[in-house]
C-alpha cells in the first residue's frame, strides 16, 4: 500500500467522485491508458470497452461485500422485490409479504396495539413503501419506462445528508450460493426531496458507491473518513487493473486463436498437447492459471496492485503471460535460516539442478573478496530485487 499524509489522502475519494461525475477517467485509469498508448497502442483502442466491464465487475463485488458483511446495517435494511412480492431482511431473518397499501400497514399497526399479530416485515417495508404506496409503484413504473427491467430488485434505503430520501436500486439477474448477486446493470441511485418523484442516475464507477457510503459514515460515525478514503484508493486501483487485465485478455485471446488455427488445432487440449510436445519446459498448469483474468470472484480488491506501475504489471503479471527471468541474491548464513525435507539445503539443491548458478555466484562473490561457502543463494522476482 502506498502511504500518504492524511491531509493529502482525505479528499481523494471526493476528487475521484467529481472526476466520474464529469465523465473523466479516474487518475489511476488515466495512468493505465497513458502507458498503453505509449507501450501497447493496439491495446489502448480496447481500453474503453474493458474499462466499462471492469467498473461493472468491481461495483458488483463491492455491493455484494456491503450486503454480505452488513456494512452500516445495509444487509439488514435491504428490501427485495420479486414480481408482486416484497422480501424484507430484518434482524438477520428473511420474510415475505405481498406489496401492501399504506392503509393496510396502518391497520396492522393498530391491530398490534390491540394485541393482534403484526406482519414483522412491515417496519422494514415502511422505509420504502408504506409512507406512499402510490409513489412506490410509480417509482417501479418509472424504472421500467426508462428501460430498467430485471427479474428481481434489491432496494437499500440510504441516509440522506440534506433532508432527501435516497435509495440504492440493484437490478438482479440471479442469486448464487452464499447470497452472491449477479447484477443486470450497474446500481442505480434514486433520490428525491419531500414528496417529489425520484430522480434516477446510474452509478458509473465504484467510487460513486463509496461516496454514498461516505454519507453513511458521516451519519453513523462508525468509521474514520480517512480509512474510507484509503479504501477508495484501493478500489480505484483494483478497477483500473481489472480493466487492464480484460484488455490484455482480448488481445491474447485473438492471438491464441490465430496461432491455434494456423497449426490446425481445434481444441484447447490439442493446443496444450502440441505446446508440451514442442517444449518440455512448457507448463499447461501455469498457462491455464494465467487465464484467470478476473481474479477473486467476490473480493472488490481482486486486482489491487498498489505500488506497481502499469509498465511493471505488463512485464511481470501472470495475466499478461509474463515470464520474467529470476534473479539471485546472496544472503549470509548468519542472516538466513533454512529447513529442508532431506539432507540437501535449498542452495545445494539449486546448485545440483543449475550448476551454472553456482559458477556465476562463486565468480561474483570472489570479485568482492567473499567466499561462496558463507552464503545462501536465494532466487527472487526481479521486481522484488
Amino acid at each position: 500500500m502506498v502511504i500518504t499524509r492524511q491531509s493529502e489522502r482525505a479528499p481523494s475519494l471526493l476528487r475521484a467522485y467529481i472526476h466520474t461525475l464529469e465523465g473523466k477517467l479516474e487518475p489511476r485509469e488515466q495512468a493505465v491508458l497513458t502507458t498503453l498508448e505509449q507501450e501497447r497502442p493496439a491495446w489502448s483502442e480496447r481500453f474503453p470497452q474493458a474499462l466499462n466491464a471492469a467498473r461493472h465487475g468491481i461495483l458488483e463485488r463491492l455491493v455484494n461485500a456491503m450486503l454480505r458483511e452488513n456494512l452500516f446495517g445495509m444487509g439488514e435494511r435491504q428490501i427485495r422485490i420479486v414480481g408482486e412480492k416484497v422480501r424484507c431482511e430484518e434482524g438477520g431473518r428473511e420474510r415475505s409479504t405481498e406489496v401492501v397499501e399504506a392503509s393496510e400497514c396502518q391497520d396492522q399497526s393498530q391491530g398490534q396495539s390491540q394485541g393482534q399479530s403484526q406482519d414483522p416485515s412491515c417496519d422494514t417495508c415502511d422505509a420504502l413503501i408504506s409512507s406512499d404506496s402510490e409513489l412506490f409503484h410509480e417509482t417501479l413504473s418509472t424504472l421500467a419506462q426508462q428501460g430498467w427491467n430485471a427479474p428481481e430488485w434489491c432496494f437499500l434505503p440510504l441516509h440522506g445528508l440534506h433532508g432527501d430520501s435516497s435509495l440504492l436500486a440493484l437490478p438482479i439477474i440471479r442469486e448464487y450460493g452464499y447470497g452472491r448477486l449477479e447484477l443486470a446493470a450497474r446500481p442505480l441511485h434514486l433520490r428525491r426531496f419531500g414528496r417529489e418523484p425520484y430522480t434516477i442516475r446510474q452509478l458509473s464507477h465504484p467510487v460513486e458507491l463509496l461516496k454514498l457510503w461516505r454519507d453513511e459514515v458521516i451519519q453513523s460515525g462508525d468509521l474514520p473518513l480517512d480509512t474510507l478514503d484509503a479504501f477508495a484508493e484501493e478500489i480505484a486501483d483494483s478497477t483500473a487493473n481489472l480493466a487492464l487485465a480484460l484488455c490484455g485478455a482480448q488481445v491474447r485471446r485473438k492471438e491464441l486463436q490465430t496461432e491455434a488455427s494456423a497449426a490446425g488445432q481445434t481444441t484447447l487440449l490439442d493446443y496444450l498437447t502440441a505446446r508440451r510436445r514442442a517444449d518440455d519446459t512448457f507448463s499447461p498448469l501455469v498457462f491455464l492459471e494465467s487465464w484467470i483474468i478476473d481474479g477473486h470472484p467476490i473480493h472488490p480488491g481482486t486486482k489491487l496492485k498498489q505500488g506497481m506501475a502499469t509498465s511493471d504489471l505488463l512485464r511481470f503479471a501472470p495475466e499478461f503471460a509474463a515470464t520474467p527471468d529470476l534473479e539471485f541474491v546472496a544472503v549470509h548464513h548468519a542472516l538466513l535460516e533454512t529447513q529442508s525435507i532431506d539432507e540437501l539445503s535449498m542452495t545445494e539443491r539449486l546448485y545440483l539442478e543449475h550448476p551454472e548458478v553456482a559458477l556465476a555466484a562463486e565468480t561474483d562473490l570472489a570479485k568482492k573478496g567473499l567466499s561462496i561457502s558463507d552464503y545462501h543463494i536465494v532466487p527472487v522476482h526481479p521486481w522484488q530485487r
